[in-house]
């Protein structure tokens, strides 16, 4: 039953001056095992997951050394950590590196943290050259001839050159051999590699996740003692990650709350899964699935046009999303036919934001970074330039801009071809380019500014403006 009188929920309306929703408090006091939380954009996830966490420790009475907050950048923590500072809070909120990290120091691991590749890559490289000769030479042979008869004759050339010149190498077949660790295509090297590092106790950010995994696995593992695991942005887990927060679960039968949104999964680059997240009841259970669907920053009128693009995906969790806020005609479309009508389109929306009198945050977003390069033009910088102090105007990709909310967003350049949104020459996957694109219009609070070419519009325009 939602009970607005209660202490605790009483307290934390006054402190915020928000009202907390009935689908928000549903997860703050639901008290199963495990929990997914599948929160639409402006729907207050961040809120209501450190709401959680205020009501498993002054409610429940959970040690808050027993909490544990995940999520991937040192500034997302320092976001969820102002709540928590508000609240009175101190519990850990890290990244999973440093999760792992914890891990491994916990088991007394020995190893120095390195973060210059680059110098270990040439330590390696002298290591082959004075420990393991054979095998560098035949590396380096390989990179020259594939043929047997050839790599004979030149082995048998530079065994004599070498012998007179130990270090007398082409820089261009060194360099071969760092593109080959950098690419891990060879099986071998990459033991070789794996080896040294081990052997010298060397370790890479890259390495923590899979070295704590590993750890996990073993028998006499000592593990860190959570009685909760939240996960924040579970939708851009990797598989690494994923498996290491399992494992952890499978040991430790914690309560695990994951935070997310498929909707805008847009880390596949990175190696994030979306899958893991859809299907987060088959591996963690007994569990249970609440929705936020209350969005506090769009209007019901652009949640409608949004929904017309992401529901053409057939791998998601079908949502409905709703507002209280109503605006006529969100979507502006502004053609162009060349890059002087653009540039005329362009400062024709900043003249019109402009006139404003009150404080307003504008977000100018583009698929790729190179299309921001128009508002180095000219006329547009000066306007920039110009801009009133009580307005802020903001550019970035669309990638850097997720989880930022906005006044008014413009949306450069939606062109089909090459280069672009989404690509038609790329390796792309289509589903995440079309949840990059509902990302960039739930950006707004108010209204979208789409900047068209009139000739090769993106294929996502004509969903999102189809009858």
């Amino acid at each position: 039953m939602y009970i607005t009188s209660m202490g605790w929920l009483k307290e934390l309306e006054t402190k915020f001056k928000i009202t907390i929703d009935r689908e928000q408090y549903q997860a703050i006091v639901d008290h199963h095992q495990c929990l997914q939380i599948i929160a639409g954009a402006g729907s207050g996830k961040t809120f209501t997951i450190c709401c959680k966490v205020y009501y498993l420790v002054y409610v429940k009475h959970v040690p808050s050394e027993k909490i544990l907050m995940l999520s991937y950048t040192n500034y997302a923590c320092s976001e969820i950590k102002k709540y928590f500072k508000q609240m009175n809070l101190t519990i850990q909120v890290i990244t999973f590196h440093k999760f792992a990290l914890n891990v491994l120091k916990h088991n007394r691991q020995s190893f120095v943290i390195e973060t210059d590749i680059e110098q270990v890559n040439k330590r390696f490289l002298e290591h082959l050259r004075t420990d393991d000769r054979n095998y560098y030479e035949a590396l380096l042979l390989s990179y020259m001839t594939t043929s047997n008869i050839k790599k004979r004759l030149l082995k048998y050339w530079y065994r004599l050159l070498w012998k007179l010149k130990p270090d007398l190498v082409p820089s261009w077949l060194e360099e071969e051999i760092i593109k080959e660790l950098q690419e891990q295509n060879n099986t071998l090297l990459q033991q070789k590699f794996e080896s040294y590092k081990e052997r010298n106790h060397i370790i890479f950010l890259s390495d923590m996740v899979k070295r704590a995994l590993d750890l996990l696995k073993e028998k006499n593992c000592i593990y860190l003692d959570y009685e909760y695991i939240m996960i924040d942005e579970f939708q851009d887990i990797s598989k690494e990650r994923f498996d290491f927060i399992f494992q952890y679960y499978q040991l430790t039968k914690c309560h695990v709350v994951a935070v997310g949104d498929d909707y805008q999964s847009i880390y596949r680059f990175a190696d994030s899964d979306v899958d893991y997240f859809i299907h987060f009841l088959d591996y963690f259970s007994p569990g249970i699935q609440i929705f936020l669907n209350h969005t506090y920053r769009n209007s019901q009128e652009l949640l409608v046009y949004a929904e017309k693009v992401i529901s053409r995906n057939n791998n998601q969790i079908r949502k409905k999303l709703y507002s209280e806020k109503h605006l006529k005609f969100p979507i502006k479309q502004y053609y162009y036919t060349d890059e002087k009508i653009y540039v005329k389109q362009i400062k024709h929306i900043l003249e019109q934001l402009f006139q404003t009198t009150k404080p307003k945050k504008i977000l100018i977003l583009s698929r790729y970074q190179f299309d921001l390069e128009i508002m180095k033009e000219k006329t547009i910088y000066h306007m920039l330039k110009k801009c009133p102090p009580w307005i802020q105007v903001d550019m970035l990709t669309i990638h850097k801009a997720k989880g930022l909310g906005y006044d008014e967003v413009l949306l450069l350049n939606l062109r089909t071809g090459k280069y672009g949104f989404p690509s038609t020459e790329m390796d792309i996957d289509l589903e995440e380019e079309r949840r990059l694109f509902y990302v960039a219009l739930t950006r707004t609070k108010n209204y979208v500014y789409l900047l068209i070419p009139q000739k090769n519009p993106s294929i996502f325009v004509e969903e999102l403006l189809s009858e």
